[in-house]
């Protein structure tokens, strides 16, 4: 019912008619475009929920850091936070300082373990960073290839609007207004979708990079920290 009732306001709506009436090739190029629209929010919102979790678990997770035994309640603090991006690092970092634990008997070397850990914590990091850039790449498909689509929709209805001037041999307002008018849709069309996702994209891209910093910034005093506790 909801759908129905859409569909007649569109269709009593100027835009709307101007929209039923066009031909095929536009009505193609305006639910590729919708089809873009709806999957980019979707991804803005998911990503804001994902991001928003993440920074308030990273912010937690810190908080619990800073408190109590530094081996002893470890996998507590990691089990309590597991949006966390730092507890993946954390547990990692806890492996690495328990098998340089087991080979001190075999004359394990500091810097070896200062090695070891430093490449595993950057290998979860860059798992950890991958997983929080996921589908953000389709926001910049979005942003990026939804004008052009506009702009070939703006060419198709400037062409169709000649070729009507041809046909009937008048350059009258009733005559190019269709093809205008469909070139004048794709445009803002192409815009609307193109507009929303760049936004996002960038602004997502700002909060990540706070997340990169906090997740470097803690493998360094997660290293510094388990070189304490070994020495």
């Amino acid at each position: 019912m909801f759908i129905i009732t859409l569909y007649l306001n569109v269709a009593d709506n100027g835009v709307g008619r101007m929209i039923l009436d066009s031909g095929m090739f536009v009505k193609a190029i305006l639910l590729i475009l919708l089809g873009f629209s709806i999957m980019a929010w979707a991804v803005i919102f998911h990503k804001y929920r994902t991001f928003k979790r993440v920074e308030d678990a990273n912010a937690r997770f810190l908080r619990l850091f800073g408190t109590g035994d530094f081996i002893r309640d470890v996998i507590e603090k990691c089990a309590k936070v597991p949006h966390s991006p730092l507890a993946g690092l954390i547990q990692v970092g806890y492996r690495e300082l328990e098998n340089f634990r087991s080979e001190q008997g075999m004359e394990a070397r500091l810097d070896v373990f200062r090695q070891n850990l430093t490449a595993a914590l950057d290998v979860r990091s860059t798992e950890e960073i991958s997983r929080l850039r996921r589908y953000l790449v389709f926001l910049a498909v979005t942003s990026s290839v939804c004008p052009f689509f506009g702009l070939l929709g703006t060419v198709w209805g400037v062409m169709d609007a000649f070729l009507s001037i041809g046909v009937y041999g008048s350059a009258n307002i009733q005559v190019v207004a269709p093809g205008v008018a469909e070139a004048l849709i794709t445009t803002v069309a192409g815009l609307a979708a193109a507009i929303p996702a760049v936004i996002a994209y960038n602004y997502f891209v700002s909060r990540l990079r706070g997340i990169i910093e906090v997740v470097d910034n803690f493998s360094l005093e997660f290293t510094n920290a388990a070189i304490r506790e070994v020495i």
